[in-house]
């Protein structure tokens, strides 16, 4: 499947993979530790097989999608973006906050939030992780507060035990009061991993095409998938240790150690 660029800035790029359907489905690069060069995108099959057209976005640096072109990105994917009657996202982290940030510009009308996060001091001033990789991040184009889609539609997914995490969560639900939350615990960062780990994703993207996105789905669908994930028992035990309860720490690690073992052998 051959792509086309829709934008091609200094700092952001826009590739689409099967255009002309009605219903668009849009993905994000995700923050990397080489982000220097752009990546070769690729169609995500699960949606272009049905009928979708894909619309991805990088960025070349670590900057959550703010530089100087924001604004001449958002405008170009505003026009692509007008005939299209159903558009839905998936964003991972720094992916994730995109997802939220470009919701009105991609006329999102569903969409999966995993892991979402800020950066800058003025957006989260408890999450330090990542403030170095946008230095000169500009206020008036980043708020959420001001950019953001009202009555924005979708469920964010996050790990409770990932303290940083759980505050954003807590923020989002402030601010978009109407996306539905997920507490996955032990689900890592992003939160989808139990999932991912238990060969069970791609229930996410069925769910998100075919509607049936739901709390309640999801959370089941974790569940389910945690015994036989071994990231799951990785995580307890890292958070078991972390509070000191050292035999069920130890207990984690055990299961993990045999689940990784099984999954090896198979």
């Amino acid at each position: 499947m051959e792509p086309e660029i829709l934008f091609d800035g200094a700092h952001l790029r826009v590739t689409v993979f099967n255009p002309g359907q009605r219903k668009l489905f849009t993905s994000f690069r995700q923050r990397v530790p080489d982000p220097s060069v752009w990546v070769e995108a690729e169609p995500v099959r699960s949606f272009t097989d049905r009928n979708y057209t894909h619309l991805h976005i990088q960025s070349r640096a670590n900057d959550w999608y703010i530089n100087e072109d924001t604004t001449a990105m958002e405008a170009a994917i505003a026009d692509f973006t007008a005939p299209f009657r159903k558009s839905v996202v998936m964003g991972f982290s720094m992916g994730g906050y995109g997802a939220l940030r470009f919701a009105r510009c991609l006329r999102l009308t569903d969409g999966m939030y995993v892991s979402a996060s800020s950066i800058p001091p003025f957006h989260a001033e408890f999450d330090h992780r990542y403030q170095p990789d946008a230095p000169a991040w500009k206020r008036e184009l980043s708020l959420l507060e001001t950019h953001g889609l009202p009555g924005l539609k979708g469920i964010y997914l996050y790990d409770p035990f990932r303290r940083r995490d759980l505050l954003h969560s807590r923020q989002l639900a402030v601010l978009q009061p109407q996306v539905a939350q997920a507490r996955l615990n032990g689900g890592g960062h992003p939160a989808t991993q139990v999932i991912n780990g238990a060969r069970n994703f791609s229930n996410l993207q069925k769910w998100l095409r075919r509607g049936g996105l739901t709390r309640e789905a999801v959370t089941g669908l974790h569940r389910a998938s945690r015994r036989i994930a071994p990231v799951y028992w990785r995580h307890i035990a890292e958070v078991a240790a972390r509070h000191g309860r050292v035999e069920f720490a130890e207990a984690a690690q055990d299961q993990f150690e045999v689940l990784t073992a099984l999954k090896d052998a198979m």
